[in-house]
């Protein structure tokens, strides 16, 4: 696995969390305790996103 397809597969994951979040928003009677865990998934995943991204080392510019 190359050094940039781990970030990119923790960012679709982190929209899909939120597309999942928005969408259980929407419902006429919202599951909290799924908000909740949606929430607190997302946000691991966001840690995990902002350490990978650090982890690299940074691109040159021409």
């Amino acid at each position: 696995m190359n050094t940039t397809s781990h970030p990119a597969s923790l960012a679709r994951r982190h929209e899909a969390l939120d597309a999942d979040l928005q969408h259980e928003l929407k419902r006429p009677l919202p599951d909290f305790i799924r908000i909740k865990r949606l929430k607190q998934l997302k946000l691991r995943l966001k840690d995990r996103l902002a350490t990978s991204r650090l982890d690299q080392p940074p691109t040159r510019r021409a």
